[in-house]
């Protein structure tokens, strides 16, 4: 009876859960190159809110809709859902993936070119993938996986936030609802992490929960993304989206590092060990993160993280940092600052 119920909770997962077919994203590959990323945040604000538009006109703004008189909040879950409604198409990172002026790694025609030196190389439950590309923005890099998680798990934490605001929760109550969701075993800590990859991943939980974010900004009070007009009866985009405003260093695995299990860690850790250590002292790497340092920000969600972290009750990457694996020196490479208290804003900032 169990391994029935393991193999239909399997099957499950791989037909209808679209993030479960994520492919591995491995930032610390793009320190074995000699060239470089161009930065592609113009394409992608451009992309998203041409997107974006093409959703107005494709399914809002005409008769029958309108009469429906649809909320702001609606609509935005709706264009959440437009970018992202299954596994199959994401309008963003498909429009990404298919120019050529968009510089990723590894192209498209290739992408089992990283994997022998990436940290997932080898056997991978529950079968072999190539590691996801990477794409350069705001500054940044990160796997064109956390495009789909923006949009995907971002709608799934941002409908948790408006069920938990109609319950009369405040919007700090409401943000640690959809984070404890996103903790749970309905995402990261189940289909979407360690039951199918062996991997907590706090950069895909950033990236969930910037889409949140944004799903929030679309209908905010101030500078909203959308507006009605209502002498002319049409919605239109107020505030163009801008990525700049979601993607922090937190968004790179390498720098942001998940925590493996048993079974996964051994082979991660040996890469690493053997390619990385090294890796991590050469100009690039540390001038990146240095980079990354100086601009990451600890915002309320990570104080909350930290409190969990603290409290045991989501596992610690910190042991199965770079830092730590290769015995760095203190102040050297040290990573995200989910487990730093130094780092976390004093009460009156």
């Amino acid at each position: 009876m169990r391994n029935r119920i393991l193999i239909l909770t399997f099957i499950f997962v791989v037909l209808f859960i679209p993030e479960a077919h994520a492919l591995e994203a491995d930032q610390y590959v793009i320190w074995t190159k000699s060239d470089k990323l161009k930065d592609a945040t113009p394409q992608i604000n451009a992309l998203t809110n041409q997107v974006l538009q093409e959703f107005l006109d494709r399914y809002v703004n005409n008769e029958e809709a309108l009469e429906r008189n649809p909320s702001c909040e609606s609509l935005s879950v709706r264009f959440l859902l437009y970018v992202r409604p299954h596994f199959f198409l994401d309008r963003i990172k498909g429009g990404l993936v298919d120019d050529p002026q968009i510089e990723l790694s590894p192209q498209k025609t290739d992408l089992f070119k990283d994997y022998s030196s990436s940290i997932y190389k080898g056997f991978r439950w529950p079968f072999v993938m190539p590691v996801a590309q990477t794409i350069f923005i705001n500054g940044v890099y990160l796997g064109t996986d956390k495009i789909d998680h923006f949009f995907s798990s971002g709608r799934r934490y941002f409908n948790v936030y408006r069920r938990a605001r109609k319950q009369g929760l405040s919007h700090e109550e409401a943000i640690k609802k959809a984070l404890d969701f996103g903790l749970s075993v309905f995402e990261e800590k189940g289909v979407l992490g360690y039951w199918t990859s062996g991997a907590f991943s706090y950069a895909d939980i950033e990236a969930n929960f910037q889409g949140m974010m944004l799903g929030i900004n679309m209908c905010k009070a101030e500078s909203p993304h959308l507006a009605y007009d209502a002498l002319v009866r049409k919605w239109y985009i107020n505030k163009p989206i801008e990525w700049q405003e979601y993607v922090s260093p937190l968004w790179d695995e390498a720098y942001n590092n998940s925590y493996y299990f048993s079974y996964r860690w051994n082979g991660v850790k040996k890469v690493l060990e053997e390619v990385y250590c090294k890796l991590g002292l050469d100009g690039f790497a540390r001038s990146l993160w240095k980079s990354y340092d100086e601009s990451v920000r600890v915002d309320e969600h990570i104080r909350y993280l930290q409190e969990l972290l603290q409290r045991g009750k989501i596992p610690d990457p910190k042991k199965q940092s770079l830092h730590e694996v290769c015995r760095y020196p203190a102040g050297v490479m040290e990573g995200a600052p989910f487990w730093d208290t130094k780092m976390l804003p004093k009460e009156n900032d």
